[in-house]
């Protein structure tokens, strides 16, 4: 009797575990779709922003020798950022279409 009910428990833990693995894919799920849909313009934005600070004012800065090291620790700096701008915007337009 004893170990029907161990043998029934572990069926019960495996359940459990198998729920809760579901219950977490689907949060993490809908996180993604709240993050395509508000996080992501916002981002695009910013980047919008970063590729306009780089044109106008880093780019002119590091063609000037007193002020190139200023300029190349900001396109540096920009260049962390550029790419996650065109991977968002990519997703921006992919997942904000609405049926």
């Amino acid at each position: 009797m004893g170990a029907i009910l161990k043998a029934g428990g572990a069926v019960a833990l495996g359940i459990a575990c198998v729920a809760l693995a579901l219950v977490i894919a689907l949060n993490l799920f809908n996180a993604l779709a709240w993050t395509a849909n508000y996080a992501l313009p916002i981002a695009d934005q910013v980047g919008k922003v970063c590729f306009f600070v780089c044109l106008f004012l880093l780019l002119p800065l590091s063609a000037i020798r007193a002020t190139r090291g200023i300029g190349g620790v900001g396109l540096y700096l920009a260049s962390i950022v550029s790419p996650s701008r065109d991977r968002c915007s990519r997703r921006c337009r992919h997942y904000s279409r609405r049926p």
